[in-house]
């Protein structure tokens, strides 16, 4: 299974613990552009599917949470937090 394009460039621009950035992320949400769709879309695709391994993300945002149960808990809490105005993410690795 591979992890989706728009997904994996999110990752790289607002969650990267060189350039973290939700609230950027959070901005463009209301926009609705064509981009963020396809990207809250993936999201929802990657929370259900569970592609990213706890490896994928060391390498692609340079952040170790631990193990996998850790990631996909803080996946969902950026998720919540970028597109339904949830709590700022707590989970920290």
């Amino acid at each position: 299974m591979t992890v989706p394009y728009e997904w994996m460039m999110t990752v790289h621009l607002f969650m990267h613990g060189d350039n973290y950035n939700l609230d950027a992320l959070k901005e463009a949400v209301p926009k609705r552009s064509e981009w963020i769709e396809r990207v809250q879309r993936q999201f929802e695709e990657v929370l259900r599917t569970r592609p990213v391994t706890v490896d994928w993300y060391i390498e692609h945002a340079n952040v170790d949470l631990g193990d996998e149960e850790t990631l996909y808990r803080y996946l969902q809490e950026v998720y919540d937090y970028v597109f339904r105005g949830g709590p700022w993410p707590v989970t920290e690795g």
